[in-house]
């Protein structure tokens, strides 16, 4: 019993150090740095992610965003996950992100990646990406499967791109 209450006291302490959640009326975001992302990056199974970088001072990404909600509930029922990593300024999250997530109610998981050296991570996104927003990495890392989408996205594209990827 003592080491099983000495290992979640341990996860406790690690999530609470290295990965600060914000609460959001019940719902969180977590702050990363690139490496964490790239570990979700790199998950080798069935699941279809589906990675959308954006920021609140974006208007494209605003605008898109209720669509990849949407589309989050469309294929809830699927083995696909929605990840929204904003690019905003840690600083400013109390009053840029979350105001945000709460007006739009998400319940998706999202990150905000507190990094400001962008050349030193876009390439390994994807050598393609400028690092406009938004863009949109799909990925079955098992199926190899790695589409990036370097543009807005309405509902209707969403899923057809999806529809056609989990038909494969």
């Amino acid at each position: 019993m003592f080491t099983r209450s000495k290992t979640l006291i341990s996860l406790f302490l690690f999530s609470l150090f290295f990965a600060p959640h914000f609460s959001l009326s019940g719902q969180t975001f977590s702050i990363i740095k690139f490496p964490q992302l790239q570990k979700m990056l790199e998950k080798e199974n069935d699941t279809l992610y589906i990675f959308n970088f954006w920021a609140t001072w974006c208007a494209p990404c605003v605008k898109e965003f209720p669509d990849f909600q949407k589309a989050a509930i469309k294929f809830s029922d699927k083995k696909i996950k929605f990840f929204f990593i904003s690019l905003d300024f840690k600083k400013n999250h109390t009053s840029t992100l979350t105001p945000f997530l709460n007006k739009n109610k998400v319940k998706n998981d999202v990150y905000l990646l507190d990094e400001t050296d962008y050349n030193s991570w876009i390439d390994k996104i994807d050598p393609a990406w400028s690092g406009a927003l938004p863009t949109t990495l799909i990925l079955n890392n098992a199926k190899r499967i790695r589409t990036l989408y370097p543009n807005e996205l309405t509902y209707e594209e969403l899923v057809k791109i999806i529809t056609s990827l989990i038909r494969e």
